[in-house]
């Protein structure tokens, strides 16, 4: 019995599990798929820009399945 404790997200990918006496050796792969709620990866931080200008927010999360991301202003959803 294998236990991984506080699982994560950098333990996702193949095991291999393998068996061996001294007549041979068999041995099983398998893949751990992990599932978790998205993490932003950096904190945003408030941002000043001057008018007419162009900004750009960028933000990055970690999750699995994928995140979709959508934007607000005023609590108002954003059209991209």
């Amino acid at each position: 019995t294998l236990i991984i404790k506080n699982i994560a997200i950098k333990h996702a990918g193949s095991v291999t599990v393998k068996a061996e006496n001294t007549v041979g050796t068999t041995e099983e792969i398998f893949n751990i798929n992990i599932r978790s709620t998205p993490i932003l990866l950096k904190p945003l931080a408030d941002t000043e820009v001057l008018t007419n200008n162009d900004a750009t927010l960028t933000c990055a999360f970690q999750s699995s399945p994928q995140a979709t991301i959508q934007w607000f202003h005023n609590g108002q959803p954003l059209a991209l």
